[in-house]
C-alpha cells in the first residue's frame, strides 16, 4: 500500500512490486486524481495520484429562525486543492451554487436540511455534515377591551394582551408615546390623572422562539 507520494515515486513502486495494473489505497476516503499509465513487462499500470479532498462545514446564523426574517448559511472548506466550488442541497430538492446561502425573508418552506459539497481544482469533494433549520411563526396579540377607548379623567382603565399562537410563555412590554417602558406583564393600567389623548404600544415575544410581535 502506497497513499502517497509524487508521481515518481508511485510509478517507481508500482514497478517494482507488481506487473499489474493496480490501484492504490485509500482513494474512496480522500479523493484521487488519475494520472497516467506506466508499463511493466508488457503490462499497463494505472498511476494515481492521491488528493487530499477538502472538508467542509457549514456556519449558520441561527438555527432556528422566524418567519419573514432573514437568514445566513457560509460553507467553509478547508483542505483539499483550493479553487472551491459549493453545491448546496435544500429542504425542497433544490440546488445552489451560492456561498453564503443568503434566504432573505424565511418562509415555512424553508424549514429542513441544508447540505454543501465542496469541490476543489482537482475535483475531489466534501461533503459537509447536514444542519437542520426550524422555521417558526409569530404569535399573535390582540387587546382587550379595544385597541381605541375613550374614558373620562381619573378613571380606571384596564388594557389587557390576549396572545395566540407560539409557545404560550410570552414576554410584554408596553411603552407610551416617549418610548418607556411602562408595563412589563399582559396587563396596562394607563394614568388617567390628565386629559388628553395619549398612545400606547405593545410589544410581545415568544420567550421561547424570540419570534415578535408589536400593536
Amino acid at each position: 500500500d502506497q497513499s502517497a507520494g509524487s508521481l515518481t515515486s508511485v510509478a517507481n513502486y508500482a514497478t517494482n512490486q507488481y506487473p499489474y495494473s493496480i490501484a492504490f489505497s485509500p482513494l474512496t476516503t480522500t479523493g484521487h486524481l488519475f494520472v497516467g499509465t506506466a508499463n511493466y513487462g508488457g503490462n499497463n499500470i494505472t498511476v494515481y495520484s492521491v488528493e487530499t479532498a477538502p472538508v467542509v462545514s457549514i456556519t449558520v446564523s441561527s438555527a432556528n429562525v422566524c418567519v419573514g426574517s432573514s437568514m445566513l448559511l457560509t460553507a467553509v472548506a478547508l483542505e483539499g486543492s483550493g479553487n472551491y466550488t459549493y453545491s448546496w442541497t435544500l429542504p425542497d430538492g433544490g440546488t445552489s451554487s451560492d456561498n453564503p446561502l443568503i434566504i432573505s425573508s424565511v418562509t415555512s418552506s424553508d424549514e429542513g436540511s441544508y447540505q454543501v459539497t465542496a469541490t476543489d481544482s482537482n475535483d475531489c469533494q466534501g461533503v459537509s455534515d447536514p444542519v437542520q433549520i426550524t422555521v417558526y411563526s409569530h404569535p399573535e396579540v390582540t387587546i382587550q377591551p379595544s385597541n381605541t377607548l375613550s374614558t373620562c379623567v381619573e378613571e380606571s382603565v384596564i388594557f389587557t394582551a390576549v396572545p395566540s399562537g407560539g409557545s404560550g410563555n410570552f414576554a410584554y412590554q408596553w411603552f407610551d408615546s416617549n418610548g418607556d417602558l411602562v408595563s412589563a406583564t399582559n396587563i396596562l393600567s394607563p394614568d388617567t390623572g390628565t386629559a388628553g389623548v395619549f398612545d400606547y404600544s405593545l410589544q410581545l415575544m415568544d420567550a421561547v422562539t424570540q419570534c415578535a410581535v408589536g400593536v
